[in-house]
């Protein structure tokens, strides 16, 4: 499991990701070149994105522009939670509607609610898209 490291250089990319991250109080904000893609199974994950206070929920997608100062200031009932990064780059070139990028790249925070139909296989896919992203490059061949 992942969590945020306090020596890490600002900027320093992550590249793209698929991983668990484990929930802890962050003594300074984040900041890297990527789309953040988060999601909670339960509980609620508090972050300062841009200086503004914004709190995710459970069974919500949350996507931001890492690249704008994060921070996890307060959680609760979280003992972990998905985050994907998508290279910025990559992100634009994806042909995304205009009203999404434009949101995310004025430093806004987009969030969509799940409904009651996430499921076990919707779990499952989460896990397979982590330990795909993770393989080496040897692996893939």
């Amino acid at each position: 499991m992942q969590h945020f490291d306090t020596m890490r250089p600002a900027f320093a990319p992550y590249g793209f990701t698929c991983e668990v991250w484990e929930p802890k109080a962050m003594s300074r904000p984040d900041r890297h070149d990527e789309i953040e893609i988060s999601f909670l199974d339960q509980g609620t994950l508090t972050y300062l994105i841009g200086g503004n206070r914004v709190t995710v929920e459970p069974r919500t997608v949350t996507l931001f522009w890492a690249a704008v100062p994060h921070q996890i200031i307060q959680f609760s009932d979280v003992t972990q939670y998905h985050v994907i990064t998508i290279p910025f780059g990559w992100f634009l070139q994806w042909g995304l509607p205009e009203n999404l990028q434009t949101q995310l790249i004025t430093g806004k925070v987009v969030c969509a609610e799940t409904d009651n139909s996430f499921s076990l296989r919707d779990q499952m896919l989460l896990q397979q898209w982590q330990k795909d992203s993770s393989r080496d490059a040897h692996d893939m061949t």
